[in-house]
């Protein structure tokens, strides 16, 4: 059964007591014409201390290069063949994910 928790990626610093436990996490993020505010967050998400995570951005029909910014990480891109809305993009992610606690950030700078 996996754990979801939906908070800002400013909140981050929750990985690093989860880090003692080793859990499998993973950072979903949905996307949607916003590649500056994505490699913002992503940025934020490589520069954690916390290392037993994947990181799975889930972009949400961008017209934008939402996609291309996010594979200039080592994250797993999810690309959406139409705009549903985050609450999609978000269920999408959960879905491809293969971790025990999923967490969902948003992109607030």
């Amino acid at each position: 059964m996996k754990a979801g928790f939906f908070i800002p990626f400013s909140s981050l610093k929750i990985l690093k007591k989860l880090n003692a436990n080793k859990p499998t996490v993973s950072l979903i993020i949905p996307a949607y014409n916003d590649p500056k505010g994505l490699k913002k967050c992503l940025e934020a998400v490589i520069r954690s201390n916390f290392d037993n995570f994947e990181c799975l951005v889930v972009d949400d029909n961008s017209s934008e290069d939402t996609v291309s910014v996010a594979k200039q990480f080592p994250v797993k891109v999810i690309e959406l063949c139409e705009n549903n809305g985050p609450a999609h993009a978000r269920n999408s992610g959960a879905k491809a994910s293969s971790a025990d606690i999923l967490f969902f950030l948003i992109r607030m700078c």
